[in-house]
């Protein structure tokens, strides 16, 4: 969800949709400048209007959780292809 106030994509109203087709979204400020740094807020207000819960939003993650998320993935990665060797 990119946070700057003139582009604010993913669009919230296709936050849902992401969701239920098994997105994680990804807040960021689209900075420039150690001053657009704050524009963060914007992308998080977007993310809340769209109804997205913390617990999908991968930069909210902390070390362990994003550790854990990206092992799970990669598990799902090696069952998926065992029956296509």
């Amino acid at each position: 969800i990119n946070g700057n106030p003139y582009r604010l994509e993913l669009d919230w109203r296709w936050h849902q949709k992401a969701l239920q087709a098994g997105c994680w979204l990804s807040i960021n400020p689209d900075a420039h400048s150690i001053a657009e740094l704050d524009l963060m807020t914007w992308g998080v207000a977007v993310a809340r209007k769209g109804g997205v819960a913390k617990d999908k939003v991968l930069n909210a993650m902390s070390l362990e959780q994003m550790l854990a998320h990206l092992a799970r993935r990669k598990r799902r990665r090696a069952n998926r292809t065992v029956g296509k060797r």
